[in-house]
């Protein structure tokens, strides 16, 4: 295996992968176990966005798996630090360099489609055993116009999660209700904690608030109409979202300094007591050691109106490859191996997500296993604010949340923000 890095990537864990990096295939001809120098090996090139240590660690022991059952295969893997990744996912997309990638379900695989950037699963050799073995819930991820463009590969819940010595020490139990989650708030005020951690240096943690406040309060097909441009803006339903939200800020229930720190930023609050839960997603967990997973707490975002049916966020990613990859049947090989159940239990496992494929064993981590309770238990599921929403709502949007937490008074121009971009993709 070749591991590189780009642009403050990840190295690899032991030296031979920063030698093989350096020296190309023939230093790896040599260096593999029981792979012969005779001929040209074939190649797949992989590039996948790595959040810690452990996503890193697991994606090149899976790597190494692959390579093991496909002797004859090198595999060229480039991670790509989050943001970045993110940044220029079109960009190396398009330039031909990668024959398998990582990605986000949803609005944002659709936008890669109709860009023609991803080929169709039904177009990789070997993709059919794998498809049509995920729930509809995630597969829908996955799909634009009913073809499938790509592999799940992940899924996670949202929700809140809690220091529990600090719940215990004060009384407290998770809410089920929204009343129950405010008289929460006030008792962690009270005792001169902030009730809830926020890092939002980059804005998408804002928009999980707005997700959840909308799927409780209006519900989810209001939600995803409105995040493709379907459904006006201009409503009452969505400024009661705003009021809503706009009145914890008011409360003073957020870090002042949130804009000043990412999410991961925000979690030594967390975990110190300082702040008394955090609204994201499961994947807060791989970021911990140990010792402070132990003591998290999770519960669902809680009801706010008993007759609108619960919806939860359970972001799907994806497997795709280039329609300008060139090593078409390595790629339907990596991601047949990839599908596999247990391959998808042990990878997800340790990196603290959820395992979309059928069959897969389910997850022996308590926080993990509530997570799945959570979205099993869900009458539908939504993807995340910017992966359901089109590109020019996502943009407008992130940046109208930016400004609304800084001033929550910002109700009436936050709607028109959103409401433009929707207008500009419907005329």
């Amino acid at each position: 295996m070749v591991v590189s890095l780009m642009d403050g990537g990840m190295g690899g864990r032991i030296d031979r992968r920063r030698a093989l990096a350096a020296g190309g295939a023939a230093a790896l001809a040599g260096l593999l176990p029981g792979r012969s120098a005779r001929g040209a090996a074939r190649e797949l090139k992989v590039a996948m966005m790595a959040v810690s240590g452990q996503q890193r660690t697991i994606l090149i022991e899976t790597m190494e798996g692959f390579e093991r059952r496909h002797r004859e295969i090198i595999v060229r893997f480039d991670q790509l630090e989050h943001e970045t990744y993110k940044e220029r996912f079109e960009q190396l997309a398009g330039m031909g360099g990668y024959d398998v990638m990582f990605w986000f379900g949803g609005e944002r695989l659709a936008a890669a489609v109709q860009a023609g950037l991803v080929r169709a699963a039904e177009e990789v050799p070997g993709s059919e055993p794998w498809r049509g073995r995920f729930p509809r819930a995630i597969a829908t991820a996955t799909e634009v116009d009913g073809r499938a463009f790509a592999l799940p590969l992940s899924y996670y819940n949202w929700g809140f999660y809690y220091p529990r010595p600090l719940f215990d020490r004060l009384g407290l139990a998770p809410p089920r209700s929204w009343d129950g989650l405010l008289e929460t708030g006030e008792r962690l005020q009270a005792a001169g904690v902030v009730p809830f951690a926020l890092g939002s240096r980059f804005p998408w943690t804002l928009a999980g608030w707005y997700d959840y406040l909308d799927l409780r309060l209006n519900g989810l097909a209001h939600h995803l109409a409105q995040l493709r441009g379907e459904r006006s803006f201009d409503l009452p339903e969505t400024r009661r979202v705003l009021e809503t939200w706009g009145g914890l800020f008011r409360r003073g229930w957020f870090p002042p300094d949130h804009a000043e720190m990412d999410w991961r930023g925000a979690l030594p609050g967390l975990m110190r007591g300082h702040a008394g839960m955090v609204l994201m997603g499961n994947f807060i967990v791989s970021q911990l050691p140990p010792a402070q997973r132990a003591v998290l707490g999770y519960f669902p975002f809680p009801e706010m109106d008993p007759e609108v049916p619960r919806a939860e966020n359970a972001p799907t990613d994806v497997l795709i490859v280039p329609r300008a990859a060139t090593n078409l049947r390595e790629a339907g090989l990596f991601l047949s191996y990839m599908a596999e159940p247990d391959v998808q239990a042990r990878f997800n496992g340790a990196i603290g997500q959820l395992a979309p494929r059928a069959g897969a064993e389910p997850p022996a981590d308590p926080l993990l296993r509530a997570g799945a309770e959570t979205v099993a238990a869900a009458a539908g599921v939504a993807q995340f604010f910017d992966r359901d929403a089109r590109p020019a709502i996502r943009d407008a949007g992130l940046a109208a949340f930016a400004a609304f937490s800084r001033d929550p008074g910002r109700v009436e121009e936050t709607v028109a923000a959103l409401e433009q971009a929707r207008l500009s993709i419907t005329r």
